[in-house]
């Protein structure tokens, strides 16, 4: 894959407490990074069968592999365009190097989010 092929700029949430308070700790979504990815809608193919598992997959991204991406995990979120994506399980490496890219399978994004 090329860098070109790289061209939505995705922001990686994750989920923090704020502990200064202690009576009442505020919960916030928290910028982990930014980073190129190649975002696709599945087919509608892989969306049905996505359905029939009960994963709910609306969308991939490939990341490439770097210090910051090798960390994001399931319980971290995805905004691309407006949009605010769950992850579904943690990143997959790809077949061939396996430090090169990391795909991201995404989930429509909880109601409260949008």
């Amino acid at each position: 894959m090329k860098a070109s092929s790289l061209r939505h700029k995705i922001r990686v949430e994750r989920y923090e407490i704020d502990n200064t308070n202690i009576e009442y700790p505020a919960r916030k979504w928290v910028t982990y990074c930014e980073v190129h990815a190649d975002v696709q809608d599945l087919s509608t193919r892989d969306g049905l069968m996505s359905q029939q598992v009960g994963a709910g997959l609306v969308a991939r991204a490939v990341v490439r592999y770097s210090s910051l991406t090798k960390l994001i995990k399931y319980d971290m979120r995805i905004y691309l365009d407006g949009v605010y994506y769950q992850i579904n399980g943690n990143p997959k490496h790809n077949l061939g190097d396996r430090r090169e890219y990391l795909t991201i399978e995404l989930k429509e994004g909880l109601k409260e989010w949008q």
